[in-house]
């Protein structure tokens, strides 16, 4: 916890915190993905957020 009169504050991040990261960087990634289209309806979207997971799915390593 930090002193009040302090200018700095303290976090504690646990060697586990890779899963975060792993998670950011696939919210990153459809974000891109999606960032380029343009959608007319929900189901449209639907369709390429399933297209992003099939092509995600085929190469999990990227």
């Amino acid at each position: 916890m930090a002193d009040e009169s302090s200018t700095f504050s303290y976090s504690f991040h646990t060697n586990l915190s890779s899963w975060m990261e792993m998670v950011e960087r696939f919210f990153r990634d459809i974000t891109v993905y999606l960032r380029d289209g343009s959608f007319a309806s929900v189901a449209e979207l639907e369709r390429s957020i399933t297209t992003f997971m099939a092509l995600r799915n085929a190469q999990p390593t990227q």
